[in-house]
């Protein structure tokens, strides 16, 4: 490390990142025209903030493509408690050196009672963009030139300069298979990066807030266990306790592993797409599942298309509560 102790040298922050466990990482400096819709957030969390770093990790896609999705929901929040060490290998090595940072959240825990409706102080996904980590897919997953969307993302704040920064990526990650959108059971993703975000978030995160929501009203309406139980099954009460106490289990995440953009799985599927979707897309399509929606919703009409698929409808509670 440098002896000016808010300087540092590329290089060394970056090995310093990848000697902590990251698998790839790039930094942006707070100045950056692209970031000035997040500055104020940013100066406001952080005032001496002056560096962004965005770094990654990968997942094993091969837990992301079991026939399960316990496997897929214990991988994603095992590499979410490995970001988490990340971040703290890092922000113990720079303190040593009197650098400050800040330690941001991958995904939970958020603001629930947010104001303007953010619950996540900074967009990963944007400083990602601009760090040269990916670009943005049909999904709206970041994809990574070299392992596609199966990774998660992690920012921290430093209070250091850096001789330069990276840039945005100008090559095309994405491959416009548009597997991921026959892969989604409740039609999310469309063309032209077009995501109906509400779609996805009943039924992926059915255990996390609008479907913990959801139970408590179930419970507390239900005047005993039968009608309770029309509501909510026995292995839909447990699976919820179990997201409760070992982490959120997440009902689909066929997006990232059927996705085959980045270096390492491309080749799979332009070497015979048609064996790729038959060995990696169709079990998912073709898993007997049940689908959390909206009544009504498009992702309601989605489900009814896939007889293998059951639509299970879910309760929002109003706005005003």
């Amino acid at each position: 490390m440098t002896a000016n102790p808010k300087s540092m040298s590329y290089d060394v922050l970056k090995q310093l990142f990848l000697d902590s466990g990251a698998d790839d990482v790039g930094f942006v400096e707070l100045e950056r025209p692209a970031l000035a819709p997040q500055r104020d957030t940013i100066e406001a969390l952080f005032p001496a903030a002056r560096t962004l770093a965005a770094f990654v990790l990968r997942l094993n896609r091969d837990n992301l493509l079991a026939p399960t999705r316990i496997l897929a929901s214990y991988e994603t929040n095992r590499v979410m408690v490995e970001l988490s060490q990340v971040q703290a290998n890092v922000f113990k090595a720079l303190r040593s050196s009197g650098i400050r940072s800040m330690l941001l959240p991958a995904a939970y825990p958020m603001e629930m009672n947010p104001p303007k409706g953010k619950r996540m102080d900074i967009s990963h996904k944007e400083v990602a963009l601009q760090a040269g980590m990916g670009i943005m897919g049909n999904s709206r997953l970041l994809l990574h030139p070299r392992w596609g969307s199966t990774i998660i993302l992690g920012t921290m704040l430093l209070d250091c300069s850096i001789e330069h920064y990276d840039q945005p990526l100008e090559e095309e990650v994405c491959i416009h298979c548009n597997l991921c959108i026959a892969a989604c059971p409740v039609g999310a993703i469309g063309k032209e990066r077009k995501f109906n975000f509400q779609s996805c978030l009943i039924h992926n995160y059915r255990e996390t807030n609008v479907g913990f929501l959801d139970w408590i009203d179930a419970m507390v309406s239900s005047p005993d266990m039968e009608a309770y139980r029309k509501k909510f099954s026995n292995p839909e009460t447990l699976s919820m306790w179990q997201s409760l106490t070992y982490g959120t289990g997440y009902k689909c995440l066929n997006c990232q592993p059927v996705c085959p953009a980045g270096s390492e799985a491309r080749s799979d599927y332009e070497d015979d797409p048609a064996d790729y979707i038959k060995r990696i897309v169709k079990p998912m399509t073709e898993r007997a599942e049940t689908i959390y929606v909206l009544a009504g919703s498009s992702a309601e009409k989605k489900v009814e298309q896939n007889a293998r698929k059951k639509a299970s409808l879910v309760n929002i509670p109003s706005k005003k509560d």
